[in-house]
């Protein structure tokens, strides 16, 4: 079940990326904010629930799962910062 939500929230947050992309190169400030607002949550997400598996995996004696899924967690939780920082500046129209 898991599975299937991370690849819905991936599949979200590729078309959010697509429509901001798109919003900036036609110019439309309305499409641009609402992608952005979507890919900070949607990142924010993601990430949190990289973070709850990796706790899950914790509970696993596989020492190299751990550390696979740590290695993706802190990962995902640089990209999800670097995705609402941009994101945060893209709104307050200090990017573009």
């Amino acid at each position: 079940m898991r599975r299937t939500i991370e690849n819905i929230i991936i599949g979200i947050l590729t078309v959010a990326l697509v429509l901001a992309v798109l919003g900036i190169i036609i110019s439309n400030d309305v499409v641009t904010k609402a992608a952005f607002v979507v890919l900070i949550l949607v990142a924010v997400t993601y990430a949190v629930l990289q973070v709850m598996e990796y706790f899950d995996t914790l509970k696993l004696d596989d020492a190299k799962k751990q550390r696979a899924s740590f290695w993706f967690m802190v990962i995902t939780i640089v990209v999800a910062l670097t995705i609402v920082c941009v994101s945060i500046f893209a709104l307050a129209d200090k990017l573009f």
